[in-house]
C-alpha cells in the first residue's frame, strides 16, 4: 500500500533504492494492466430502478452513523449506495459467450451483497453455481471463477444487495451494497491481480525524487479531487489514505461539515428499506436458436423474439422493452386468443370441465371446443365488461345450464355420455382442498382467520394456507389429487384409487379429525339417534333421513359389539403376554444383578460420557452445563422437573463453546401427543436455520423417531418400533464421522443405521441447541408436545456402551443381550422357548388389529 511504501522508505537505509525498486513495481504493473485490454463497459449493464448507478473518480458515500464521515474515496465504478446503502439494486452484464476459461470481477462491497455468473438463466449458488458474498467494504479487489466447464454456453455477470436476490435469499438486512469497477474474461494464467500502480501512481506521477513524498502526494491529490480531474489511481491512492485515518474523515476533524452531515444523516434515515417482490429485469434481447423438433442438441437458426404471428407477424425490436411489448400483445383487442382462454378457465373451474377440454393446450394438439359459438360469446362479453372474471363468474353462477339437475335422460346418455353438450349438470369429484376444509368446517376445528403465514398440514388452517413445498407437499392433499408444483397444471388429475379410502380410514390427520367431529357431536346431544342425526346433517348439508340414522345407530352399535369382543380378546392375550414376560425378567433377573454388581466392583462409573452441552431440570429451574442459559420460547415452561411443552413454545441455548462435527443428541422425554408430527425434542441448528440435526417424532412415519435434517437431507427412515404415550423414554442419535447414523431407545438400537453424507459441522457462536423446536423460524408443525426431563449435546458419537450408561438410571446396566449370554445352557433353552412363545402371542394379537 502507499502507506506501506512510505513506512519503508523512512525506514529503509536507503531510501531512493525503495523508491526505485516501487517505481519498477508501479511500471510493471501498467503493462500488466494494458494487456489486459480496455476497461468493461460498466455503462452496458442492466441496472434496477432505483438501483446502482456510475460515478466518476472520487465518488463517495457518506456514512449514515458513527463519528466518521467518510469510509473510502471511490474510483469509477457502478455503485449502489452513493445516496444511502439501503436502496434496492441489481445489476447485471450483457449476456456474453462462454469463450473464456477465466471471469473475474473487481468489486468491494458489504451487509452481504452477492455477486455472481449465471449460466443459460440459472440463477443458483453451490459448487456448480458458485457465488461470492461481499463484506467489509474496503478497496476493491478481484473476485472471479474457472468457467471453461460451460464453454459455449452463455451467461452473464450479476450484482445485487442481499435481499435482492430471488433464490438465494438472506434477511435481516436493512444494508447493504455492492460497487463493480471493471471485469476480465480471458485466460487464467493472465487474470488480473491488484496491482500497486492501481495505489500508488500518484507517489511517482508527481515526484521524480523522494522528497517530502507524502505531503507533495497528497497536496497532488486532493487538488485534483478539488478540480475535478482526480483519475482512478489517484481516487484509489486518496481511499487508502481515508481508509487508513491519514486524511481527515471524522466529524470532529472536519467541524465544519457537521451540519450538513447531520441533515443528510436525519434524511437518509427517513428513507424507507424497500420491500421487494420477486420480479424481471428487462435487460438487452438475444435472439435464441430455434432447437429442430425440441432437440437441444440439434440447434436452427437463431430466432428473433416475437408474438405468435397469427397476430403480429412482425419480431419484436432489439431494446430492453420486449416483456412490456410482450404484455400489450396478450391484451390487444384483436388478440383473439387471451380472452377465450381465460373464459374457458372460468368455465372449467365452474363446470368442471372446459368448453375447450384442454386448458393448457388451445393448438392442433389439444381438443376442439365442445360449443365454439358460446366460447366466442363469452370472451366478447368478457372483454366488453372490461375484462371483469367477477362479472363472468356471475354470468355462469346464474345460468340454467349452471342451474340443472345431475339427472340424465335416457336419449341424453344415448347421444351425449360425456355431456359434452351440458344437457345435465357433470357431478364431479372434490378437489383436494374441499375434502380437507370439508372435514375442519364439520368437526368444528377450522380455523377460518384470513391471511398468515403458511402452515403445516396438521394445522386446522384452511387448505389455501396449507405450505407447498415442492419436495415435500402434504400428503393428504397429494393423495387427492393435489398438483405436483413442477409446471403449470390447467387441469388436474381426476383419479379413484384404493390409497384415497386408505386414507379416510388411516390418516392422522383424519382420525383426529373425525374424532373431534364425534366430540362435538356428543356435546350437543346426548341420545344415539340425536347424536347420528346432527351428525348427517352436519355433513351433508340436509336433513337427515329416518333410514339414515336408524342405520347410523346400529352401525355403531355394531362395532361397539366388535370393538368389545376384540378389547376381550386383546385383554386374554396381554395377560398371556404380561405373565410370559414376567418369567423372562424373573429368569434374567439374578444375571442382571450379578453383571451390575461386578461392574460396580470395577468402576463402572467412569464409563458415563461427560456432556459436550447439557440441560436437566430441578424443580421449576434448569441447570446447564456446556455454557450459556435457557431462554424460554412461547408457551414453554419449567415445572415438576421438566420443561414442559404443549406444541406452542420450545426454548433455547445460543451459541456453541466450540466446533461441533461428530456429535450425539440425547433426551429423556415423556411423549403426550403422538399425533403432533415433526416436532423435535432435541436439535442443533446453524444461526439462520437453514442447517440443523435433530431428533424428531413423526416427521415422516407417526409415532416413529428419526433424525431430522434440513430438507431430509441426512434423513432416512429407521424402521423402528412405534412410540407410546405417557411414560418416559431415553433417546440418542449418534452421527458417526465417517457419516453412519445410529439411534438408541433406552439404551438399546432403535432401528436399522445408515451412513448419511454427514455429519455436519457448526461453527462456535454461529450455532444453537434448541429443546422441542425441530430448526428455525417456529412454526406448528415443527414443535414437540410432551415433557423433556434432560438432554445433552456430545462432542463425538458415543459407543453402545456409552448410550446404555447414558439411559440407564444406575451407573451401568448390562443390556438383554450381555444378559443373555452369561445364562446357562438350561435356562437360555427356556428363555428361548419363552420368547418363542411371546412372539406367537404378539402376531396373534397383530392379527386381530392390536399394534
Amino acid at each position: 500500500s502507499p502507506l506501506r511504501l512510505l513506512h519503508d522508505a523512512v525506514r529503509g537505509a536507503d531510501v531512493a533504492d525503495v523508491f526505485s525498486a516501487a517505481r519498477r513495481e508501479v511500471e510493471a504493473g501498467r503493462r500488466r494492466i494494458a494487456e489486459r485490454g480496455p476497461r468493461a463497459d460498466l455503462d452496458a449493464w442492466a441496472r434496477s430502478v432505483p438501483g446502482a448507478s456510475l460515478c466518476g473518480p472520487g465518488g463517495f458515500h457518506v456514512l449514515p452513523d458513527g463519528e466518521r464521515v467518510l469510509a473510502d474515496v471511490l474510483p469509477s465504478g457502478l455503485y449502489s449506495h452513493l445516496l444511502t446503502s439501503k436502496r434496492a439494486a441489481v445489476a447485471s452484464s450483457p449476456t456474453f459467450r462462454f469463450d473464456d476459461p477465466a471471469v473475474r470481477v473487481l468489486v468491494t462491497g458489504d451487509g452481504e451483497a452477492m455477486v455472481r455468473y449465471v449460466v443459460e438463466g440459472y440463477p443458483r449458488g453451490g459448487t456448480v453455481y458458485p457465488l461470492h458474498r461481499l463484506g467489509g467494504g474496503g478497496a476493491p479487489s478481484w473476485v472471479g471463477w474457472d468457467v471453461g466447464y460451460w464453454e459455449g454456453d452463455h451467461g452473464y455477470v450479476e450484482a445485487s444487495t442481499a435481499a435482492d436476490q430471488a433464490v438465494e435469499v438472506r434477511s435481516g438486512r436493512e444494508r447493504s451494497w455492492f460497487g463493480i469497477t471493471d471485469v476480465y474474461r480471458g485466460a487464467a494464467d493472465r487474470a488480473p491481480r491488484d496491482e500497486l500502480c492501481e495505489h500508488a501512481s500518484p507517489l511517482f506521477d508527481a515526484a521524480g525524487e523522494p522528497v517530502d513524498v507524502g505531503g507533495l502526494v497528497v497536496r497532488y491529490a486532493v487538488a485534483r479531487f478539488g478540480d475535478g480531474s482526480l483519475d482512478d489511481d489517484g481516487a484509489r491512492f486518496l481511499g487508502a489514505l481515508v481508509r487508513a485515518g491519514v486524511l481527515p474523515s471524522t466529524l470532529d476533524e472536519l467541524p465544519a461539515l457537521r451540519d450538513a452531515v447531520s441533515a443528510y444523516r436525519a434524511v437518509e434515515a427517513l428513507v424507507p428499506v424497500p420491500r421487494r417482490a420477486p420480479g424481471l429485469l428487462d435487460v438487452d434481447v438475444t435472439p435464441q436458436p430455434r432447437m429442430v423438433r425440441g432437440n437441444h442438441r440439434d440447434l436452427g437458426p437463431p430466432v428473433e423474439p416475437a408474438f405468435l404471428h397469427a397476430v403480429r407477424a412482425e419480431s419484436y425490436p432489439a431494446d430492453a422493452s420486449v416483456r412490456l411489448r410482450l404484455a400489450a400483445d396478450f391484451a390487444r383487442a384483436d388478440n383473439p386468443w387471451t380472452a377465450r382462454v381465460l373464459v374457458n378457465r372460468l368455465w372449467h373451474h365452474v363446470f368442471g370441465r372446459g368448453i375447450v377440454a384442454t386448458p393448457d393446450n388451445f393448438g392442433s394438439l389439444g381438443d376442439a371446443p365442445a360449443h365454439p359459438e358460446l366460447l366466442d360469446a363469452l370472451a366478447a362479453d368478457f372483454v366488453a365488461s372490461g375484462w371483469s372474471i367477477r362479472h363472468v363468474l356471475r354470468s355462469l353462477c346464474t345460468s340454467h345450464a349452471f342451474q340443472q339437475d345431475s339427472g340424465a335422460m335416457p336419449a341424453a346418455l344415448e347421444r351425449d355420455p360425456d355431456n359434452r353438450l351440458l344437457s345435465r349438470f357433470g357431478a364431479r369429484r372434490l378437489e383436494a382442498e374441499a375434502i380437507r376444509d370439508a372435514m375442519l368446517a364439520v368437526s368444528g376445528r377450522l380455523d377460518a382467520t384470513p391471511f398468515g403465514p403458511p402452515v403445516d398440514g396438521s394445522a386446522p388452517r384452511r387448505s389455501v394456507y396449507v405450505r407447498v413445498r415442492r419436495n415435500d407437499l402434504d400428503s393428504l392433499l397429494r393423495t387427492f389429487d393435489f398438483p405436483e408444483p413442477h409446471t403449470t397444471r390447467g387441469r388436474r388429475d381426476v383419479t379413484n384409487v384404493p390409497a384415497q379410502a386408505l386414507a379416510l380410514s388411516n390418516d392422522p390427520f383424519v382420525v383426529t379429525t373425525a374424532a373431534a367431529f364425534a366430540d362435538r357431536a356428543r356435546s350437543e346431544e346426548d341420545r344415539p339417534e340425536a347424536i347420528a342425526r346432527v351428525m348427517i346433517e352436519r355433513a351433508f348439508g340436509r336433513p337427515a333421513s329416518d333410514v339414515e340414522v336408524r342405520s347410523a345407530v346400529a352401525l355403531v352399535a355394531a362395532l361397539a359389539d366388535d370393538a368389545a369382543e376384540v378389547r376381550a380378546r386383546f385383554d386374554a392375550i396381554d395377560e398371556r403376554i404380561a405373565a410370559r414376560e414376567r418369567a423372562i425378567a424373573t429368569l434374567r433377573a439374578p444375571i442382571r444383578a450379578r453383571l451390575e454388581e461386578e461392574r460396580r466392583a470395577v468402576g463402572a462409573e467412569s464409563l458415563a460420557p461427560a456432556p459436550f452441552f447439557g440441560v436437566r431440570f430441578d424443580g421449576d429451574a434448569a441447570v446447564v452445563e456446556g455454557g450459556g442459559s435457557l431462554v424460554l420460547r412461547g408457551s414453554a415452561r419449567m415445572a415438576d422437573g421438566a420443561l414442559v411443552l404443549d406444541g406452542d413454545g420450545h426454548a433455547e441455548i445460543a451459541g456453541l463453546h466450540a466446533q461441533l462435527g461428530p456429535k450425539t443428541l440425547a433426551a429423556l422425554v415423556v411423549v403426550d401427543d403422538l399425533a403432533r408430527r415433526g416436532g423435535a425434542v432435541v436439535s442443533v441448528e446453524s444461526a439462520d436455520g437453514g442447517v440443523f440435526d435433530a431428533v424428531v417424532l413423526g416427521e415422516r412415519v407417526v409415532g416413529h423417531w428419526v433424525p431430522g435434517s434440513d430438507h431430509f437431507r441426512r434423513t432416512e427412515d429407521l424402521d423402528g418400533q412405534p412410540e407410546s404415550a405417557g411414560s418416559s423414554v431415553h433417546v440418542a442419535i449418534c452421527y458417526d464421522a465417517d457419516g453412519t447414523i445410529r439411534a438408541y431407545r433406552n439404551g438399546e438400537p432403535y432401528g436399522r443405521s445408515y451412513r448419511s453424507n454427514g455429519p455436519v459441522r457448526f461453527e462456535a457462536e454461529d450455532a444453537r441447541v434448541l429443546l422441542g423446536l425441530r430448526h428455525s423460524p417456529s412454526a406448528a408443525g415443527k414443535l414437540f408436545r410432551g415433557r423433556i426431563l434432560e438432554a445433552t449435546v456430545h462432542d463425538r458419537a458415543l459407543t453402545a456402551e456409552e448410550v446404555r450408561v447414558l439411559a440407564s438410571a444406575s451407573p451401568w446396566s448390562p443390556s438383554d443381550a450381555e444378559v443373555d449370554a452369561a445364562l446357562s445352557a438350561e435356562d437360555r433353552a427356556a428363555l428361548s422357548s419363552l420368547a418363542a412363545g411371546l412372539d406367537a402371542l404378539r402376531a396373534e394379537r397383530f392379527a386381530i388389529g392390536g399394534a
